[in-house]
């Protein structure tokens, strides 16, 4: 006795699997599905309901279901069999065999029924496999048509109806078939789509679009592949100003272009419809229809050429593509390109040698950023090379070393333009009226407050270019062996009353006191006040005899630490016009500025103290012509990375 079995699907199971879908997307799939059949008309009709409170008003039905009739082949022998097998594929007419499941997923009943000449097919398609029913019935019909009837909501999607508006219904439509709707153009298929009686799409009316190829390369473990793509676009200028950028599968819409190829920021009033269409998305598109089994940026046997791959191409196609046809993009384009280079000078030979790509400000300085913290860990891997193989080519040698040097020049870049926002904080700081003297201090070096529960933990020996911004000054300050805020050398000045009455102390201490190693036992030595910033003309006084305090703190230093060579002493001020005559009268010698207030300097010669009386505004000056010198340089950096 032959036994045999029938194979069931569990159809429920497979559509709960599929992933939250629109409830409209039944009838993209429909329609699309019509078209694959050569229909060269489709009529759709929706059900409708309407609150029963609400009942006269219109505005409030709700879409119930709809049916699509369409003059294609129908469900003939060969599509029957089809719509049978299980997750058949047909490439020619695009169908994976998951659209009849999205169906499923919003209705719990879909009744399909083609005349033929000589029959009428009606399949009751439905979740559960023994309720689903095939019938051919031999009849004559004078009209050969296919209907496909949807109803009844799934208990999921009760709550999702939406509001039956015609409009929106029509424009969704077009913008989900467009890509379909305008390949027929390209090959001379005209379908017209009605709905409802009252509006009509059709792709006699859609545009003539311009097609670019490409080619993507990708490669894994497995081996090197390419692909080829196919970029349609239209840029016009009117009224409208839509921009419609999205992938396509088998001549549905997928998705739209992700993050990383969307265009820039155009010009109001551009209209803008681009899709991209290969093969190799026809192959990766994912059973629910919005995406692809593609990974962002990792390869595999299966998809060996990423979305960041094809992304990148991308990008560079559409860019080229808008520079020609909206020249004034280039405009803007180049403003945010210089707008990225003044942000971040030490990084202008990144963003200069990219010249066709279209970016915001920020998107600029991100990019050239990633792009050199790659090659800065990429330089430092190779660096180890030339340290652990002693038989490397001399050739290899040579590029190793040219672009270690390079990278270093962009971090000495990056500390130049640290520097250049250390002096706008310093000029921020001086145009605000609630600014205390302590803020200043803390530009220079962070002040250290005794009562500071953490003072424990604060530095006080400073031992990094970025703790203290001495530069300021001058540049040959940078090269400190220590740096004491007031706090540390307050302890100091305690323990030399203690052992010394050279002079009585008064109660102020340095700001800064700095030490410099010129050699194995000798130092240098620089002070810094910073006084009387914010007094009026009239308390001007007060500098004069800050002058006098800091001598007396050089002299007390000076008697109690014999290993000190030379000694500078800076008093950091505003300088009024009573305050530099007192210093002319007294025979200060005028330096020069940038500022519009010279430096003024005194030497003592008992004690070989530089004593520098500087004005605020002219030492901000001179920072900043010294840094720019520098930022001059960095924005002026080669187009291209050899």
């Amino acid at each position: 006795m032959e036994i045999s079995k029938k194979l069931k699907i569990n159809i429920g199971n497979y559509v709960k699997r599929l992933k939250d879908i629109d409830f409209m997307q039944p009838l993209y799939e429909a329609v699309v599905n019509s078209m694959d059949a050569n229909a060269s008309v489709i009529k759709i009709h929706f059900f409708k309901t309407t609150d029963v409170e609400n009942s006269n008003k219109q505005d409030n039905a709700q879409i119930n279901g709809f049916v699509i009739k369409d003059n294609g082949d129908g469900f003939n022998s060969k599509n029957a069999d089809s719509f049978f097998e299980m997750m058949q594929m047909n490439k020619d007419l695009g169908k994976l065999g998951s659209g009849r499941f999205i169906w499923l997923k919003v209705f719990d009943k879909v009744k399909i029924i083609s005349h033929f000449t000589d029959k009428d097919v009606i399949i009751d398609f439905v979740r559960y496999y023994d309720d689903i029913k095939y019938e051919e019935t031999k009849v004559k019909n004078s009209e050969v048509f296919t209907e496909i009837i949807f109803s009844e909501v799934t208990q999921e999607y009760s709550a999702k109806k939406p509001v039956y508006n015609i409009d929106y219904i029509c424009n969704n439509l077009q913008a989900q078939l467009l890509p379909k709707l305008l390949l027929w153009k390209q090959h001379n298929k005209n379908v017209k789509i009605e709905i409802d009686g009252k509006k009509i799409i059709s792709n006699e009316d859609l545009p003539e679009l311009k097609v670019l190829d490409f080619e993507v390369l990708g490669s894994n473990n497995y081996k090197t592949y390419k692909a080829n793509f196919n970029l349609y676009y239209q840029i016009v200028k009117n009224d409208t100003g839509n921009v419609s950028t999205f992938y396509v599968a088998h001549g549905r819409q997928v998705k739209p272009f992700t993050k990383e190829a969307q265009l820039p920021k155009l010009p109001s009033g551009v209209t803008v419809t681009m899709f991209l269409t290969s093969t190799y998305f026809d192959d990766h598109i994912g059973d629910d229809r919005n995406n692809f089994d593609i990974d962002m940026n990792n390869a595999t046997e299966a998809a060996p050429i990423t979305i960041s791959d094809i992304n990148n191409k991308l990008k560079v196609e559409t860019d080229k593509i808008i520079f020609e046809i909206l020249p004034e993009i280039k405009k803007i384009n180049d403003q945010s390109k210089l707008e990225a280079i003044n942000d971040v000078p030490y990084l202008a030979q990144y963003i200069n040698s990219d010249i066709k790509s279209i970016k915001n400000t920020k998107d600029w300085i991100k990019e050239a950023k990633e792009q050199f913290e790659k090659d800065e860990k990429q330089i430092k891997r190779d660096f180890k090379k030339i340290l652990q193989n002693k038989n490397i080519p001399q050739s290899e040698y040579e590029r190793i070393l040219k672009e270690y040097t390079r990278i270093g020049e962009i971090e000495l870049g990056r500390y130049i333009a640290y520097r250049q926002q250390i002096i706008k904080h310093l000029e921020n700081l001086l145009k605000q009226s609630s600014t205390e003297e302590g803020m200043l201090h803390d530009v220079f070096i962070t002040y250290l407050n005794k009562n500071d529960k953490n003072l424990k933990n604060k530095k006080q020996i400073y031992d990094k270019y970025t703790d203290a911004n001495l530069w300021l000054l001058d540049d040959k300050f940078m090269p400190y062996k220590y740096v004491f805020s007031d706090e540390k050398i307050s302890e100091i000045k305690k323990q030399i009353k203690k052992e010394s009455t050279f002079y009585s102390l008064n109660n102020t201490e340095p700001d800064i006191t700095i030490f410099y190693n010129r050699d194995s036992e000798n130092f240098d030595v620089a002070t810094v006040e910073i006084k009387a910033l914010f007094m009026k003309s009239a308390e001007a006084k007060n500098k004069s005899i800050s002058i006098d305090e800091i001598n007396t703190n050089i002299a007390i230093i000076r008697n109690e630490i014999k290993n000190i060579n030379n000694f500078y002493g800076f008093i950091i001020t505003k300088l009024d016009k009573k305050t530099t005559e007192r210093l002319e009268a007294n025979d200060a010698m005028k330096l020069y500025s940038d500022g519009d207030i010279p430096y003024y300097y005194f030497y003592n010669k008992n004690n070989n103290a530089h004593t520098y009386i500087v004005d605020i505004e002219s030492l901000i000056k001179d920072a900043d012509m010294r840094n720019n010198v520098f930022l001059d340089i960095l924005k002026q950096a080669p187009n291209k990375i050899e």
